[in-house]
């Protein structure tokens, strides 16, 4: 029998969480479909260079002419990915529902329209911020046309074709039925690997998997921390929190600062540097004598600056090691750096526990949790919206702590686990995905739940 034929429109060769997605999905159902990806080159989509603009036109305009030779369309929708200003998102994203003979799109974030903050705005005024005043009206009113624009091209679409939404929380699909008005709707959490795929790569990881970490103490207890570098990751939580956890507890941070978020001339990304700070990296015992600069009163440079002169015997080799600030993590705070989408998966099954800190930002899910619990890792999640709905797919499988809390955070770190791993039980999983793309791409797809 033939397979039908489905194109996925997502980014997939870049370094990004829905490329990760999507190549693990491709492999979940591709013995159900023809399957065929059309790549969302960031390089091109996200320019405002008016040539690298058109450019991207064109290529959504080539795949355009082609949608119609597949029986179902599937958009892995992270809005930013189609470009990078609420026009461009709003005609990319028109030409490929019009295109597409029938459509499923996930939402990895569903938007918002929000009121307008006048306090906010009214601050600004008074102080005579006026380019700040301007940011706040024009960051609402993209943000609101942006959300209004999405939903009214799908709903008036799907009153002429098979269109499909599926969302990552049971929170989401409520919203989606009740509030947007769409007909047909799944909800499913990320899954990105099988139960024998996990076994194997769990099989086949040992520290030496990873070279930094080959030289690591013998009685180390690991603490992992995933994903791109960024402030509402709230990594710096964790850091802190390894303060009041025992000397053999290390922190192993796999991720890198998003490719997006790269930028000319700076010299250290500004989060990067702050998780520096707060491990005390730079610091030495001098310090606890001598303020740093910035420190010191304005009035007088000299204030608060303590003369004193010691002489240290250092011993011979080991002066950086002597020196060192009592509160330095530096020997504790490992940055591994960019991973594949497996070796994320080995990293996640090698560590003692799986930390996931991020302050709430509405967030619909985390492919981050979703690899840890794939792999059988002990996860510990902050208690925002995105990891409260998560758990409902999860019961007894995610302990949690209020958000920013770093010594409740180490403390449940330092004691057993409250969810054994004998008795974690994952009943969503690659299988029961698989299952909802068969059901969202097929035009007898309707919602009986």
């Amino acid at each position: 029998m033939k397979k039908p034929r489905l194109a996925i429109v997502s980014t997939f060769d870049d370094l990004c969480g829905i490329a990760g997605y999507t190549r693990c999905l491709v492999r979940q159902i591709e013995l159900d479909f023809e399957i065929e990806v059309f790549d969302l080159n960031q390089a091109f989509m996200r320019s405002l260079d008016s040539k690298m603009s058109a450019a991207a036109d064109n290529m959504v305009k080539e795949f355009c002419t082609r949608a119609k030779t597949f029986d179902f369309v599937n958009i892995q929708l992270e809005h930013g990915t189609i470009g990078a200003r609420q026009k461009d998102i709003l005609r990319r994203l028109g030409w490929i529902v019009d295109a597409a003979p029938a459509l499923s799109v996930t939402f990895h974030t569903v938007l918002h329209t929000t009121k307008f903050d006048h306090r906010d705005f009214t601050s600004t005024v008074l102080r005579l911020q006026f380019a700040d005043s301007w940011s706040i009206v024009t960051r609402h009113r993209n943000q609101n046309a942006l959300a209004t624009g999405v939903y009214r091209l799908l709903c008036d679409a799907q009153k002429t074709k098979p269109v499909n939404v599926i969302v990552h929380t049971y929170r989401d699909a409520q919203l989606m039925r009740h509030t947007k008005g769409f007909t047909s709707v799944y909800d499913h959490p990320l899954t990105f690997w099988n139960r024998e795929e996990a076994a194997e790569l769990r099989k086949s990881t040992t520290r030496a998997t990873f070279p930094m970490l080959e030289n690591l103490p013998d009685n180390a207890r690991t603490i992992g921390l995933f994903g791109f570098i960024s402030h509402y990751k709230g990594f710096d939580t964790v850091v802190r929190a390894l303060r009041f956890l025992p000397e053999n507890y290390h922190l192993l941070l796999f991720g890198s600062v998003h490719p997006n978020e790269i930028r000319k001339f700076n010299t250290i990304d500004p989060y990067v540097r702050h998780l520096l700070e707060v491990a005390a990296v730079d610091m030495s015992i001098a310090d606890i004598v001598a303020p740093p600069k910035e420190n010191r009163s304005k009035t007088s440079p000299e204030a608060g600056r303590a003369t004193l002169q010691l002489n240290i015997d250092l011993p011979q080799g080991r002066e950086r090691e002597a020196m060192a600030h009592p509160n330095s993590l530096a020997r504790r705070v490992h940055f591994l750096g960019a991973q594949t989408d497996e070796d994320f998966a080995r990293a996640a099954s090698l560590c003692d526990t799986v930390v996931m800190p991020y302050i709430e930002v509405g967030q619909s899910a985390s492919g981050a949790i979703s690899i840890a619990l794939n792999m059988g890792a002990r996860v510990i999640a902050a208690r925002n919206h995105a990891f409260l709905q998560f758990a409902r797919y999860f019961p007894d499988c995610i302990e949690m702590f209020d958000i920013g809390n770093h010594l409740e955070l180490a403390q449940r770190i330092n004691a057993r686990p409250a969810f054994p791993a004998e008795t974690r039980t994952t009943g969503y999983d690659s299988e029961s995905n698989r299952a909802v793309y068969k059901a969202a791409n097929s035009r007898a797809a309707s919602d009986a739940r």
